[in-house]
């Protein structure tokens, strides 16, 4: 799961300042760009604002409103969700993938009223006993965790030591297709980290714009990480119909459209 743009380069750069509020034509979107939202706990309530952000209203039981799948609409991995835990890891967390849907507490997202993350960001929360457990072996364990980018913020999570050594082990056994391919992204990350900050330092501003992560795995980070936690906007596409006649056009009906999330 990778940070790209928004539109095709082929698109003209010439949205209107506020285009979030309205609908994009699917045709021009970058193909893995659409996502289902769903489906979501009915605890609570998400409201989609005129800015494309979402407003979290609080369950009675789940303060963070709703939790949802999100389900890729097209592509060659269509039906599968976004999954926030890295396998190579135990560490929980780390870059972000497309699973097959298996309703584990990884594949439901949240979105961020300002109180346990940022608004308008996509966290997940997890489980108390997880959390427990990794407190009670001496580590500091965040009990969200939100989508962003290694290597733009102030509290990037440090290695453990458990995960050193599994990656280790993993080396060892290089017959592990899905670890190298896994291994290539962690270096590739790591490599692109050291050469954020080197620009960062040289451009004298304190962040570098998202656009210098494009093409770069997602991750899962502490909410608290500023500068790595994106915030998301929700725009829905149109789908424009192919069987549109002179006749129609002529009556001035104008293009049917279809509008999905």
């Amino acid at each position: 799961l990778r940070l790209v743009p928004c539109f095709h380069d082929w698109v003209p750069k010439s949205l209107a300042a506020d285009w979030e509020t309205g609908a994009v034509i699917a045709e021009e979107t970058v193909l893995h760009n659409r996502w289902y939202l769903g489906p979501c706990s009915s605890d609570g309530k998400l409201v989609r604002m005129e800015s494309g952000e979402l407003k979290v209203v609080p369950g009675a039981y789940s303060p963070t409103g709703p939790r949802c799948m999100l389900t890729q609409i097209d592509g060659i991995r269509a039906g599968r969700c976004a999954d926030g835990e890295s396998s190579e890891r135990v560490q929980p967390g780390g870059f972000a993938q497309v699973y097959p849907c298996a309703k584990r507490w990884h594949q439901f997202f949240s979105v961020g009223n300002g109180e346990v993350a940022p608004r308008g960001s996509i966290h997940m929360t997890i489980p108390r006993h997880i959390v427990a457990r990794i407190r009670d072996g001496g580590y500091d364990q965040a009990s969200n965790l939100c989508l962003g980018v290694l290597g733009r913020g102030d509290n990037d999570e440090d290695e453990w030591e458990e995960d050193v050594m599994k990656l280790s082990e993993y080396n060892d056994n290089a017959e592990d297709s899905m670890y190298e391919a896994n291994s290539e992204e962690a270096e590739e990350a790591e490599e692109y980290d050291e050469e954020s900050v080197d620009a960062v330092e040289e451009s004298g501003e304190s962040l570098l714009p998202l656009s210098e992560w494009k093409g770069l795995p997602l991750a899962t980070t502490r909410c608290s990480n500023n500068g790595a936690v994106i915030e998301w906007l929700f725009v829905p596409y149109i789908v424009e119909e192919e069987s549109q006649t002179v006749e129609a056009a002529n009556e001035s009906v104008g293009e049917e459209v279809k509008e999905e999330l």
